[in-house]
């Protein structure tokens, strides 16, 4: 299962998690905040989760984040650690060539930089971040229901 760009991929895991959530579940397609936006529409205990999404194909280098000069509130969120975001947000990183994901939170994001991040340049993902972390990649295909499994841990939790 490939995927022409970014967005492609991100429409379809929008498209795809209802099937892995039950109605209590909203599914946005939002890009102010994140990529994604999950809201758990319990009356006695809403819960908004985040998801950013990232696709790599080689034609395109590194995965990049942020606006290309360091600025944008990817980059805002990984240099002020809201313990919010800490805790509600997953980056789910797909990569063309091999077909797998990674589902990070915010730490691993940090961890799996080319550099330190900082305002005022491009921050990246370094090279060979799928080889890097094999031991957690999974098939691409499946990434809507880790997604969904993980928004049930956190409401089971919360």
């Amino acid at each position: 299962m490939k995927f022409e760009n970014e967005e492609k991929f991100r429409r379809w895991i929008v498209a795809e998690l209802p099937t892995f959530l039950n109605e209590s579940w909203i599914v946005i397609f939002g890009k102010n905040i994140s990529d994604i936006v999950l809201c758990w529409n319990n009356i006695d205990n809403p819960l908004l989760l985040f998801i950013e999404v990232k696709y790599h194909k080689s034609s395109h280098g590194r995965i990049g984040f942020g606006d290309g000069k360091g600025l944008g509130y990817q980059t805002e969120l990984l240099l002020k650690s809201p313990a919010y975001t800490e805790r509600y947000m997953r980056w789910i990183i797909g990569d063309q060539d091999s077909c797998k994901c990674l589902l990070f939170e915010n730490n691993d994001v940090r961890e799996n930089c080319a550099g330190e991040i900082k305002t005022g340049k491009q921050n990246n993902f370094t090279n060979g971040l799928f080889k890097k972390n094999a031991s957690i990649c999974f098939d691409l295909p499946d990434s809507p229901r880790r997604i969904a499994e993980w928004a049930k841990s956190v409401v089971s939790t919360t």
